[in-house]
C-alpha cells in the first residue's frame, strides 16, 4: 500500500506539473517602481519579464490608478462613479477595460506637436499583448512602427469608445468626430442621449496578435497645445502555453507520464496474482 500510494502520488504530481499551469492563466500588467517615477527611460516588469520603457521626447510618469486631483476613482474601473454638478456620472461608462487591469498603474505622457516615440522592450517575446489608451483630447497614437517578433507588420484590432476610432490599415488610434467635452478623465460612453455622461475623451483597447519583442507608440497632438495621455500594457502569460503546449511539449510529458502509469498498473497486476 505504501508503494502504491507513493507511485499514485507521483502520477498526480507529475500530471499537475505538466498541465496545472495552463489552468491558472491570469493577465499581468506593467509595473514600474517606485510609483511616481518619471523620465525618458524607465524599467519595470510585465509579470516575470523585465521591461524597459524609453521615450524620444516627453517624459513618462508612473502613477497609481487612482490619482487625485486628476481622477478620484480607479481609472481602469469600468463601473467607476463620480459626482459632477450634484449628479452621479460614470466616467468609465464605456465598459471596455479588461477587468484584470483594475487597480494597476497608469503611465502618463504629454503628447506634443513634435512627436514622442515611446518604445517598450521585453526581455522575452510576449504573446498577444494589449495596450490600453485613455484621454485623447486633441492627439493620436501611431503604432505603425511596431513589428512582430519576426519583423512582420503588427496585427492589431481595437475596441474604442465613441470619441475615438482606430484604423487597422494605418495602425493609428485617433480622436473621433465627437467633441471631447467631458471634464473628467477616463473612458465615458459619450452618449448624447444621457446628459449625465456628456461626450468623452477618446480611449481604446489595442489587441496585438502574435509574438512581440517590443511595442512602439508615437504620441503627437493634431491641433492646439499639449495633451496628457494615459496608457497601460498587459498580457496573459499562459495564453501561449495553452495554444502551443500540446503540439510542442506534450509528447515528452505524456511519454513520461505513460511510463509511470504503466509501471504503476503493472505492479498492481503482479501484486494481485
Amino acid at each position: 500500500m505504501f508503494f502504491a500510494s507513493r507511485v499514485g502520488g507521483a502520477v498526480v504530481l507529475l500530471a499537475a506539473a505538466l498541465f496545472g499551469s495552463n489552468l491558472q492563466a491570469a493577465p499581468v500588467w506593467l509595473q514600474v517602481s517606485p510609483v511616481g517615477t518619471s523620465g525618458t527611460s524607465l524599467t519595470g516588469t510585465l509579470g516575470s519579464i523585465p521591461v524597459t520603457l524609453t521615450s524620444s521626447g516627453s517624459a513618462v510618469t508612473s502613477t497609481p490608478s487612482v490619482n487625485p486631483p486628476y481622477n478620484s476613482y480607479d481609472i481602469w474601473d469600468n463601473n467607476a462613479t463620480d459626482v459632477l454638478g450634484g449628479n452621479t456620472v460614470y466616467p468609465n461608462g464605456a465598459g471596455i477595460w479588461p477587468a484584470s487591469a483594475m487597480g494597476n498603474m497608469q503611465y502618463v505622457i504629454a503628447a506634443r506637436p513634435v512627436a514622442s516615440l515611446v518604445t517598450l522592450r521585453f526581455a522575452h517575446p510576449v504573446f498577444n499583448p494589449q495596450v490600453l489608451i485613455y484621454s485623447l483630447d486633441n492627439s493620436h497614437v501611431d503604432f505603425s512602427q511596431t513589428t512582430n517578433f519576426v519583423g512582420g507588420p503588427a496585427s492589431i484590432s481595437a475596441v474604442t469608445n465613441t470619441s475615438a476610432q482606430f484604423v487597422a490599415g494605418t495602425k493609428r488610434l485617433d480622436r473621433g468626430p465627437v467633441p471631447a467635452t467631458f471634464p473628467r478623465e477616463g473612458c465615458s460612453r459619450s452618449t448624447v442621449a444621457d446628459p449625465n455622461v456628456p461626450s468623452g475623451r477618446g480611449c481604446g483597447v489595442l489587441q496585438f496578435q502574435g509574438y512581440y519583442s517590443e511595442i512602439k507608440m508615437t504620441f503627437v497632438t493634431d491641433t492646439g497645445g499639449n495633451d496628457g495621455v494615459g496608457f497601460q500594457v498587459g498580457y496573459e502569460p499562459n495564453a501561449a502555453k495553452s495554444v502551443e503546449a500540446v503540439p510542442t511539449l506534450a509528447p515528452a510529458g505524456l511519454a513520461a507520464l505513460g511510463l509511470i502509469m504503466a509501471g504503476f498498473f503493472g505492479w498492481r497486476r503482479r501484486s494481485q496474482r
